[in-house]
């Protein structure tokens, strides 16, 4: 039988650590702690939508913070106190987004 070794990628974002397989799989795992607990999310991506040719970008939360393009039509899958939430982004005008 062979042995098949996954590439796994962890990226730190905000104390939070992303483990995921992207493209091979459209699941994300984060981790972070506060006050001494341990703390894990699993997001399931449901569509990664596509960037129009002027996108919006992320709020910064100091002066240097990288900004990234905000995607339409992307969707997540996510759970908050066992409850099944999806959201996504929807461009309403080139110059409106909306969060749903």
């Amino acid at each position: 039988m062979a042995e098949t070794i996954v590439s796994i990628t962890e990226t730190t974002f905000s104390s939070r650590v992303f483990t995921h397989d992207y493209p091979k799989s459209l699941k994300i795992e984060a981790h972070y702690q506060s006050n001494g607990q341990l703390f894990i999310s699993y997001y399931n991506i449901i569509s990664l939508g596509t960037y129009p040719s002027t996108p919006k970008l992320t709020q910064k939360s100091k002066n240097n913070a990288i900004q990234y393009p905000i995607p339409d039509n992307y969707i997540v899958e996510t759970e908050i106190f066992e409850r099944s939430l999806n959201c996504k982004t929807k461009y309403i005008s080139n110059s409106k987004l909306n969060y749903n």
